[in-house]
Order: C-alpha cells, then sequence, then structure tokens
C-alpha cells in the first residue's frame, strides 16, 4: 500500500515538474535570448541583478509548487506562490519593452500588507485590557445588589 502511494507521489510530483517548471525555464531562456541577442547594449548590472531576482522568485515558488503537489495538495493550496510566479513572468516579459515594469514587483509587499494588513490591524487596534479585580461584570454587579 506504501508503494503505491509512493508511485503516486512520484507521478503528481514528474506533472507538477511539467506543468510549472518546464514553462518556466523557457520562459527565462527566452528572456535571456531576447536580452543578450537583440537588446544587447542595455545589459547593465541592474539587468543581471532583477533576473536574480526573478530567478530567486522562481525558485522558491517551484520548490513551495512541486513539494506540495508531491504531497498530494489542491490547487488552492498553493495560491500564493502560484500568483508570484505569474506576476514574475509578465514582469519579466515586460521588462523586454520597458523599465517601468519592474515597478509592477512593488506589488509583492502592497498584497502581503492587503491579505495580512487587516489581521495586524484587528490584533493592534484590539481592546486588549483585561478585566481588573475591581472591575465587575453588570451582572454579577446586580446579583450583589440584591
Amino acid at each position: 500500500m506504501a508503494g503505491g502511494s509512493a508511485k503516486k507521489a512520484a507521478k503528481r510530483q514528474t506533472e507538477a515538474v511539467k506543468v510549472w517548471v518546464w514553462p518556466v525555464l523557457g520562459l527565462n531562456i527566452f528572456y535571456l535570448l531576447i536580452r543578450c541577442v537583440f537588446q544587447y547594449s542595455s545589459l547593465t548590472n541592474w539587468v543581471f541583478g532583477g533576473f536574480l531576482c526573478t530567478s530567486l522568485v522562481y525558485v522558491v515558488g517551484l520548490w513551495y509548487i512541486v513539494d506540495r503537489i508531491a504531497g498530494g495538495a489542491q490547487f488552492a493550496d498553493y495560491e500564493y506562490p502560484r500568483d508570484a510566479i505569474i506576476l514574475t513572468g509578465l514582469v519579466q516579459i515586460g521588462s523586454l519593452f520597458s523599465v517601468y515594469f519592474w515597478l509592477l514587483m512593488l506589488l509583492f509587499p502592497a498584497i502581503i500588507f492587503w491579505k495580512f494588513g487587516g489581521y495586524f490591524w484587528s490584533w493592534i487596534s484590539s481592546d486588549r485590557e483585561e478585566k481588573g479585580e475591581n472591575e465587575i461584570d453588570p451582572k454579577e454587579k446586580r446579583r450583589q445588589e440584591r
């Protein structure tokens, strides 16, 4: 029984590699080919730094997705890394046309703040005062007055 489970996990992992890793690898090759052949005059250290940053996002996101799929996760279980990979791909292709597409990478902190900011705001602004011994519930107060 355990052998069948391992085979299913290996099959899911190879399918995940086909669906996620190969397209991202092709996108990176396309980006480097266009950048190095047709836009050679615009190559700077900033371009290589941006490429390294996008590659880091790809590696971390793909590792997470492939690991989750091999573990039997559903499509919604890896929503955030999937969004990060798609946004990074759009930025990478868009940066071939204009440098201003790199500004879209600012969406990462904005999305994080939007998703988790409400949680932190409710935690910060909550009424955290604990009842002291001098404070009594209204029900308890009425009971004592009787």
